[in-house]
Parts: structure tokens; C-alpha cells; sequence
């Protein structure tokens, strides 16, 4: 996830962590573009001729390792949700 957000972000990544019982709540914040969590991954042929494949792919993998990821804004920031739950 930070390595996938560090192409995306424009300075410092700060990641906050909350958990209860049930669940653990990440939320990385950063400055820069939004990350995108696509619906099915990026083709092999994307992957070779797109710039984006790679984004997209991160997005995907992300969103199918975490029981929740979700892009936000807080402010001037932009932010990602991951939720994973036991």
C-alpha cells in the first residue's frame, strides 16, 4: 500500500492505525492524486503498453488483501481506508 501510494503522493505519507475488537482501521494520508480501486485488475497488454496498468493493479490488489479500502479527503489531503476485519 505505501509503495503504491508513494507514486501517487507529494511528500510525507502519514499512516494512522485504530483497532477494537473486531477490526483494524488503517488510514494512510498524503498530498498528491487520489488512488483508484478498480473493479478487475489491468490485462497483461495493459499492463505492457498503459502508464496507469501499475496504478491500477495496486488499486486492485489492495482492494481484493483488505475487507474494505476506500479512497477520501480529509482537508487538503488525500486518503485511503483499509479495513480489515477478524
Amino acid at each position: 500500500m505505501l509503495e503504491a501510494v508513494s507514486e501517487l503522493a507529494e511528500g510525507d505519507i502519514r499512516l494512522e492505525a485504530r483497532h477494537d475488537d473486531v477490526r483494524l482501521d488503517l488510514s494512510v494520508l498524503y498530498n498528491g492524486q487520489p488512488m483508484a480501486f478498480p473493479d478487475r485488475a489491468p490485462t497483461a497488454d495493459e499492463l505492457m503498453n498503459d502508464d496507469d496498468a501499475m496504478g491500477r493493479m495496486a488499486g486492485w490488489l489492495v482492494r481484493n488483501l483488505a475487507d474494505r479500502a476506500t479512497a477520501f479527503r480529509r482537508g487538503d489531503e488525500q486518503g485511503v481506508l483499509l479495513r480489515f476485519e477478524g
